[in-house]
C-alpha cells in the first residue's frame, strides 16, 4: 500500500482543518461539536497520523528509527502548516493550542512506537521460549 494510506488521511484532516464552520455539510458537523471535543481531538488525529506514516516508510525498508524521526518531522510540520492555512479561512483562526495538542499526539505515537519490539524480535523470543519447555 506504500505511501497511499497516510497521504488519503493527510487529505482527510486537510478538508476538516478548511471547513468552515456552519457553512456546508462539513461546517455544520463542526459547529455541533462542542470546542473542547475539537481541542482535544488534535492529539489522538496526529498520533494516528504518526503511526501510519512510520508504519508506511518501516514496510518500505526503513530502519524502525529513521522512520519513526521522519514520520515525526513529517506530521508536525504537515500539522503546523495545516495550522496557518486555518488562517486564511473564514471563520477560523491560528491557534497555538491546537499546535500544541499536535506535539502531544505526535509525541505519545513516538513514544509508543519506540516502546514497541520489533516484530521480529518478539517472534523470536516467543519461539526460543516455546522451544526452551
Amino acid at each position: 500500500m506504500g505511501l497511499f494510506g497516510p497521504s488519503l488521511y493527510m487529505v482527510l484532516l486537510a478538508f476538516g482543518a478548511m471547513a468552515t464552520p456552519g457553512v456546508g455539510i462539513a461546517g455544520s458537523m463542526l459547529a455541533v461539536v462542542p470546542q473542547p471535543v475539537t481541542d482535544y481531538s488534535h492529539a489522538p488525529a496526529y498520533a494516528l497520523l504518526t503511526w501510519l506514516l512510520a508504519s508506511s516508510l518501516r514496510n518500505r525498508g526503513w530502519s524502525k528509527q529513521m522512520a519513526l524521526r521522519l514520520g515525526v518531522m513529517a506530521a508536525m510540520v504537515f500539522g503546523v502548516w495545516m495550522e496557518l492555512l486555518q488562517g486564511f479561512v473564514p471563520g477560523r483562526t491560528v491557534d497555538i493550542h491546537d499546535v500544541a495538542f499536535n506535539a502531544i499526539g505526535i509525541g505519545f505515537a513516538a513514544l509508543v512506537i519506540e516502546a514497541a519490539p520489533e516484530p521480529r524480535a518478539f517472534t523470536f523470543a516467543t519461539t526460543f521460549l516455546r522451544s526452551r519447555k
